[in-house]
């Protein structure tokens, strides 16, 4: 960039400002400029050789910061090492307006050092993984999967791309296609949609096309499949013994479904070990048998292939945070991302840069995952660039009308379902009978209560000095009891109950099923698998005020035809 001339540089500004200020209608062309080669795209190319060969090694890295404005060291880091994208975390939060005014900022910065916008990427994945608070919860993806409804997942995509958008925000690292058994203890728990590949990947979809709407890219993780597997990557690597056969059956189905469509999306790999695909033992995420061989050439996936966090102790079987962003992109990555420490960043980008100029890392191959990177931003960041929203934008968009329907009718169908075995007599015999509601939080009795404030209600806090649960109900032989699981704590007290009580018990979680050891024994459990301020509330209209005539319907409940197809 530094030779051309300052009519070219003035043509090579026109071209991008045109790129990010595209008319509204780009949505549609965008999709099939997607599927146009490299050469034929005088845009992307445009953009590629004004990159110096620093800025291109830059490009290959995300990068995460600390701070909630540009004068922490962000703004630095931009200017330094012009990576392709930055990740925001709870840290870099206070406020809707900070963060907004944080996320332009850093991408005016960008595309005045470069010319070419960077991804800024959140985990906005719903349930438990949520960075950006809104008035209603984005239920998790098991909660959605629950519901088997492809038209809530796709709402619940563009409800959070609307916002995800709005607040400057290019690509959300969601949807979770991890296929897992919600029934069993592993890492994943409430973040992905079950344990029907199928079912997995048609929500993945209808969500992540919900999320293209408002050009945000979506992201599939973790690449071969986290499910089933107990260990945390985040501490250690863990290691799967399935075979490549199994894994086509199972685990990759999502993926294969993705690389079937042929618009934008980033794969997030993970770092497990597969000695079964790689005898090597390294992590997915070195790994070019799993990532060039399978996800590449074998599933045809042609999209951006991301790592997670080289800092993480899944990776650190590599000492180097240097080597390990090398082997990366050696295996066929396209974008690493480093998310925490600034100087392991630096070391990082040095250590591919030096890879480059050696030839480890040949010329061909660093100019491949530019020009796919460019081609996800030619694509999805073409939309017109939104200006720094309004205060009462920003408030209209945390108070999402869609968001909250999505929630609700979320809950109202865990509690639908969970209510056909429950007959109208339960409700009418509660009306006279003491209901003890058990929780860790004050809030989902007073929710609770909110629905039925004359009835016989006992709040019972679960907390290091809750009395014994199972001589509470004994002593009081025809009450009723309510329990709100919120979380292993609170489950531990769920399951010294015994059989002879829990028959009076219904229990309302937001966890995975797994945490309960004897689920049978209870009167009823109430699958919600995320939090929500009116799920008092909703309960107890549910169970606890008479209804005319139980709903036994099942017209109501069938799946939308895309799912009964398959």
């Amino acid at each position: 960039m530094s030779m051309e001339s300052s009519a070219t540089r003035l043509i090579h500004i026109f071209v991008c400002a045109a790129l990010l200020f595209a008319p509204a209608g780009a949505a549609h062309s965008a999709i099939i400029d997607n599927a146009t080669p490299f050469n034929a795209d005088p845009v992307i190319e445009k953009a590629f050789h004004s990159l110096t060969l620093k800025q291109k090694v830059g490009q290959l890295f995300i990068f995460g910061f600390m701070g909630t404005d540009l004068t922490r060291g962000l703004g630095d880091t931009l200017r330094r090492h012009q990576p392709g994208g930055i990740i925001i975390f709870g840290r870099n939060i206070k406020t809707a307006r900070q963060l907004a005014n944080l996320n332009h900022s850093a991408q005016a910065l960008a595309l005045k050092t470069t010319h070419v916008p960077m991804f800024i990427a959140v985990d906005q994945e719903g349930g438990s993984v949520i960075r950006v608070k809104t008035q209603s919860p984005l239920p998790s993806a098991l909660a959605l999967g629950g519901t088997k409804r492809l038209d809530l997942a796709y709402s619940a995509g563009a409800s959070t791309g609307q916002l995800l958008r709005t607040l400057g925000f290019t690509m959300n690292l969601a949807p979770v296609v991890d296929v897992s058994d919600p029934t069993e203890d592993n890492f994943i728990g409430t973040r992905t949609f079950g344990k029907d590949p199928k079912l997995v990947a048609s929500m993945g979809s209808s969500f992540a096309d919900g999320l293209k709407k408002f050009g945000i890219v979506p992201t599939a993780k973790h690449f071969p499949g986290h499910g089933g597997v107990a260990g945390d990557s985040h501490q250690m690597t863990p290691e799967k013994e399935v075979s490549l056969q199994e894994l086509l059956e199972l685990d990759l189905l999502p993926f294969a479904q993705i690389a079937r469509e042929k618009t934008p999306w980033a794969v997030m790999l993970a770092h497990i070990s597969f000695p079964k695909l790689d005898p090597t033992g390294a992590p997915a995420t070195f790994s070019k048998p799993i990532v060039t061989d399978i996800l590449r050439k074998k599933l045809g996936y042609e999209g951006v292939v991301m790592t997670d966090d080289i800092e993480m102790g899944g990776a650190t079987s590599i000492k180097s945070v240097g080597e390990r962003a090398v082997r990366a992109i050696e295996a066929g990555a396209d974008l690493v991302m480093l998310a925490w420490n600034k100087h392991a960043q630096a070391q990082a980008v040095d250590g591919v840069y030096k890879a480059v100029m050696s030839g480890r890392i040949s010329q061909a191959r660093l100019d491949e995952s530019v020009r796919r990177l460019l081609k996800a931003k030619r694509s999805w960041l073409g939309h017109p660039q939104l200006q720094n929203p309004t205060n009462a934008v920003l408030l209209s968009t945390l108070r999402s009308p869609e968001l909250k329907k999505v929630a609700e009718a979320t809950i109202q169908q865990r509690l639908d379902d969970a209510g056909r075995e429950l007959d109208r007599d339960f409700a009418l015999d509660a009306q006279e009978k003491t209901i003890y509601v058990f929780s860790a939080s004050g809030s989902f009795f007073k929710s609770f209560k909110s629905a039925i404030p004359k009835a016989k209600l006992r709040f019972v806090h679960l907390n290091e000095n809750t009395p014994d649960l199972t001589a509470l109900l004994r002593k009081n032989s025809q009450a009723l009891g309510v329990f709100y699981l919120s979380g292993p704590r609170s489950a531990a007290f769920a399951n010294q109950l015994q059989t002879d009580v829990t028959e009076r018990v219904i229990v309302v979680n937001t966890e995975t099923d797994g945490l309960l050891e004897n689920p049978d024994s209870f009167r009823q459990i109430v699958d919600v698998h995320f939090r929500h301020p009116d799920l008092g509330k909703l309960t107890a209209k549910h169970f606890f005020i008479p209804k005319p005539e139980i709903e036994t319907s099942e017209t109501a409940m069938r799946l939308p035809s895309a799912l009964e197809e398959q």
